[in-house]
């Protein structure tokens, strides 16, 4: 079932108000702000992880493989935009 133009809106919003967050927490002063929110996705990604090979029937490595580097984005796109922030703000 396809996402309505409402739903896809607020994905879009979603999306732009975690990295709005990330990029303000990153450019804060202290800079352990700025891995508050990679912490939260990587605990959550690997809770959904968890619960997923617990009980899937798919026991193939590349399956495996493949959950985990897709529930690694979010958490390596975060860290990027924490790094690239740092960067600017030590300049």
């Amino acid at each position: 079932m396809p996402l309505e133009i409402h739903e896809l809106l607020l994905v879009f919003v979603v999306i732009l108000s975690v990295l709005g967050l990330q990029i303000f927490l990153s450019l804060r002063e202290g800079k352990y702000w700025g891995l508050i929110m990679p912490v939260l996705f990587l605990i959550y990604s690997l809770y959904n992880l968890s619960k997923t090979t617990l009980f899937s029937e798919l026991t193939s490595g590349y399956y495996k493989f493949g959950l985990v580097l897709q529930a690694s984005i979010p958490t390596i796109m975060l860290i990027a935009v924490y790094f690239i922030c740092r960067k600017i703000r030590n300049k």
